[in-house]
């Protein structure tokens, strides 16, 4: 994914990115780690296997999967980013 595209989507959540790892030689695959306050959450897309993920960190546990769904055909970036918006908004609340 663009970065420009998936800093937009964290963005538009009111996250701020702290993290961004493009791999497109392997499938496209990405993942981002953002931040609001107190709330850090990690997104990561495995283009090999179409699966988009999505991650909490605790101190306690460190990091635990809240959401995870394979995506029936190889979504756009347009598509990926208004996911990564709504799934950040969801687990922020």
């Amino acid at each position: 994914m663009e970065q420009s595209t998936i800093y937009m989507a964290v963005e538009n959540a009111g996250f701020t990115v702290c993290e961004f790892t493009d791999n497109p030689s392997s499938f496209g695959s990405w993942l981002v780690v953002a931040t609001r306050g107190e709330c850090q959450l990690r997104v990561t897309f495995d283009g090999r296997d179409s699966c988009l993920s999505i991650a909490a960190a605790t101190l306690r546990d460190g990091w635990k999967e809240l959401k995870y769904e394979i995506m029936a055909n190889r979504p756009s970036n347009k598509e990926l980013s208004g996911i990564t918006t709504k799934w950040l908004i969801d687990a922020a609340t």
